[in-house]
C-alpha cells in the first residue's frame, strides 16, 4: 500500500442539492416534515460529537426504508446541522462502483489540500481515502454520510466494511447510512456493535396532512383524506398522485381517473425507481408481475411462494421446487423491496409498496384479488392442520386475514367461529397458546382493521371467556396465595373487557359473590385496587373499580372485617 503525507484545509461543503438517492427517488420533501425522532437522535449524537465530556453513544445510524421514503431527505437535514455546528461532513452516493465511490470520498475528504498528491490509481483510491479521513480525524469530529448503501452488493460493501474498520475506533467519527434494507456487519463485530438500526416508516395522518401541505401547489384539503387511505403515508405514492392530480387534471373520484392514477403511481415507485437498474424489459416484466402476485400474501414461504407463481403466473414457473430457493434473493437484489421478516416468520414485500400494488390489482382486477386470497385462505388453512404450536396459530391468522379478503365475506362469521373454536380446542392441551394468540391478534392492527370491529369482537369475546375460564381453574387449583391472587385479578380483567358482554357490572358482580364462597373479602379488594390500574377496566366500572368491589361485597362482610 502507498503512503501519501498532506497537508489538509477543509472548508465546508454542500451535499448535493437535489438530497437525491440512487434513482432520485428521495428528492421528495419540499419542506422537511415530522422525523423529529430521527432527528432528536441524530441531533444527540452531534451534541455528544461536540462535547469534550460525553462520548459519543451512536457512531453509525442506519436509516433504512423503501425507495421513496425519506431517507436522503434526512441526511440533507444532517449535513445541513453539521454545517450550523461547523463540523466536517463528507457526503458519498454509494450506489455507485468502488471507483465512483472513493473518487467521490477523496475529492470531498481533499479538499484545498496545501500539497495535492498525484491522483491515485483505483487500486489506491480506497486506502488513500482511508489515509485523508485518519488525518481529518486527528485535526477534530468528522461526520460521514453514505446514501443508497446496498448490502447486496458485496464487493462494494466490503469497502465500506473495511473503511468502517480502519476509522471506527476513533470517537471523533460519526457515521450516518441511509439504505434500502438495513445494514448487518455480520463479520466485523467492533463495527456491529457500534451499529444503531432505524427504520422508517410511512407517515401517520397528522404529518400526511402537513407533508401535503408544504407541495407546491399543495392538493385540496378535501383530497388529503384520499391521498392518505390510497397510498397509506407512503411520502413519494402521495407526491406522485398529488402531481398528477394538478398537472393531469385526473378526477380522482371518478373510476377512470382513479385507475390511471393508481396505475401512475405503481409506475413511477415500482417500474422507474425500483426497476431503475434492470435494462433487459422481459426481465423487468416478469419482476413487476412477481412483486404483484407476491404482495398479496402478508408473509410467504418457499412452498407458498412456488404455489402462487404455478398457479396464478405459470408463464413465470421454474423447473423444480429447488429452483426456488434463489428466487427471493434475486427479487431483492433487484428491486430492493422483498425481505425476511422475523416478526413475520417469512418472507414479505415492504409493506408500502405491498399497499399500493394490492391496491392497483383490486381496481384493475378484483376477481383475480378474490381469487388469490380465497387460494391463500385454503392454502393456509392446511398448513395449520399439519403443524403445532407457534406456526399453527401464525397460519391460523393468515386464514382469517384471506379470509376477510375473499368475496364470500358472508361466511367469514361462521370460518371465525370454526376457527376460534379450533384454538381454544388446542389450548386444552396448551393454554399458552390461547394467550399467544390473543396477544397476536391484539397487535395485528392489520388483520383487526380489515375484519372489521363486529368480527374483532367476535374473536376477542370467545377468548376473553376461555382465559377467564383457564384463570378461574388454575385459581382453584392454586393453594399459593400470591399466584391465586395473579389468577384472580385475570380472571376478572378478562370478564371486565369482553366486548360481548352486554351488561359487565351485573356479570362481574355475580362472578365475585360466587368468588366468595372460596376466596376472602380482602384479597378480592386488593384485585379490584389492582385491576383499578388499569384504563379497559375502570371504563368498564364507571371509571372506579375500587368503588364497585365496595358497592358489591356484602355489608354483612365488610362489616365484619371492621370488627375483626
Amino acid at each position: 500500500m502507498t503512503n501519501y503525507s498532506f497537508v489538509v484545509y477543509i472548508p465546508l461543503r454542500t451535499v448535493p442539492s437535489t438530497g437525491k438517492g440512487r434513482n432520485g427517488a428521495e428528492n421528495i420533501m419540499e419542506s422537511f416534515v415530522n422525523r423529529v425522532p430521527e432527528l432528536m437522535l441524530v441531533e444527540n449524537a452531534l451534541g455528544d460529537l461536540l462535547s469534550e465530556e460525553r462520548l459519543l453513544r451512536t457512531p453509525i445510524i442506519d436509516f433504512c426504508g423503501v425507495t421513496g421514503i425519506g431517507k436522503s431527505s434526512i441526511l440533507s437535514r444532517v449535513h445541513q446541522r453539521c454545517t450550523e455546528h461547523k463540523l466536517v461532513c463528507i457526503y458519498a452516493n454509494v450506489g455507485q462502483d468502488m471507483s465512483e465511490f472513493s473518487s467521490e470520498i477523496w475529492k470531498q475528504a481533499g479538499q484545498d489540500i496545501a500539497q495535492q498528491p498525484v491522483l491515485p490509481s483505483d487500486n489506491d483510491k480506497l486506502e488513500y481515502s482511508i489515509q485523508l479521513s485518519q488525518t481529518l480525524l486527528k485535526r477534530g469530529p468528522l461526520v460521514m454520510l453514505l446514501d443508497a448503501v446496498d448490502a447486496t452488493n458485496k464487493g462494494l460493501f466490503a469497502c465500506i466494511e473495511h473503511m468502517l474498520d480502519e476509522l471506527i475506533s476513533s470517537d471523533k467519527l460519526f457515521v450516518v447510512v441511509a439504505s434500502r434494507k438495513s445494514i448487518a456487519f455480520e463479520y466485523k463485530r467492533k463495527i456491529a456493535r457500534k451499529l444503531t438500526i432505524v427504520p422508517l416508516l410511512p407517515f401517520d395522518r397528522k404529518t400526511s396532512d402537513a407533508y401535503l401541505s408544504a407541495m407546491t401547489p399543495p392538493p385540496t384539503p378535501a383530497l388529503h383524506e384520499l391521498l392518505f387511505t390510497w397510498t397509506n403515508g407512503y411520502p413519494l405514492a402521495m407526491k406522485v398522485m398529488a402531481e398528477s392530480i394538478t398537472t393531469k387534471e385526473l378526477d380522482p373520484l371518478s373510476d377512470a381517473g382513479k385507475k390511471e392514477l393508481i396505475n401512475m403511481m405503481v409506475e413511477r415507485v415500482v417500474t422507474t425507481e425500483m426497476l431503475a437498474s434492470v435494462a433487459d424489459e422481459q426481465e423487468k416484466r416478469e419482476y413487476q408481475s412477481e412483486l404483484r402476485l407476491l404482495a398479496v400474501p402478508r408473509r410467504f414461504n418457499l412452498v407458498i411462494m412456488q404455489r402462487l407463481i404455478e398457479s396464478f403466473e405459470p408463464e413465470f414457473k421454474l423447473e423444480n421446487s429447488l429452483a426456488y430457493i434463489g428466487m427471493p434473493k434475486r427479487i431483492a437484489q433487484a428491486t430492493g423491496a422483498l425481505s425476511w421478516s422475523l416478526s413475520k416468520a417469512g418472507f414479505a414485500i415492504d409493506e408500502p409498496v405491498r399497499r399500493i400494488l394490492l391496491l392497483q390489482m383490486k381496481t384493475e382486477d378484483e376477481q383475480r384479488y378474490f381469487e388469490i386470497n380465497t387460494f391463500l385462505a385454503n392454502l393456509n388453512l392446511r398448513s395449520a392442520s399439519v403443524v403445532s404450536g407457534s406456526d399453527r396459530i401464525r397460519y391460523q391468522r393468515e386464514y382469517l386475514y384471506h379470509s376477510a379478503n375473499s368475496a364470500d365475506r358472508q361466511n367469514l362469521s361462521s370460518i371465525i367461529e370454526e376457527t376460534v373454536q379450533q384454538i381454544i380446542q388446542d389450548s386444552e392441551k396448551s393454554p399458552d397458546d390461547l394467550v399467544q394468540f390473543n396477544e397476536e391478534f391484539l397487535q395485528d392492527d392489520d388483520l383487526r382493521a380489515t375484519l372489521g370491529e363486529p368480527l374483532v369482537d367476535l374473536v376477542s369475546g370467545h377468548v376473553y371467556k376461555k382465559l377467564a375460564q383457564i384463570m378461574l381453574d388454575s385459581a382453584e387449583r392454586e393453594s399459593d396465595l400470591e399466584q391465586r391472587y395473579r389468577y384472580l385479578r385475570d380472571y376478572f380483567y378478562y370478564i371486565a373487557i369482553d366486548p360481548t358482554i352486554d351488561k359487565v357490572q351485573a356479570v362481574l358482580k355475580e362472578k365475585v359473590l360466587h368468588s366468595l364462597d372460596h376466596e376472602n373479602a380482602p384479597l378480592l379488594r386488593m384485585v379490584f385496587e389492582d385491576l383499578d390500574q388499569d384504563k379497559d377496566v375502570k371504563k368498564a366500572l364507571d371509571g372506579d373499580a375500587v368503588a364497585f368491589i365496595e358497592r358489591v361485597l356484602p355489608d354483612d362482610i365488610a362489616e365484619g372485617e371492621e370488627e375483626g
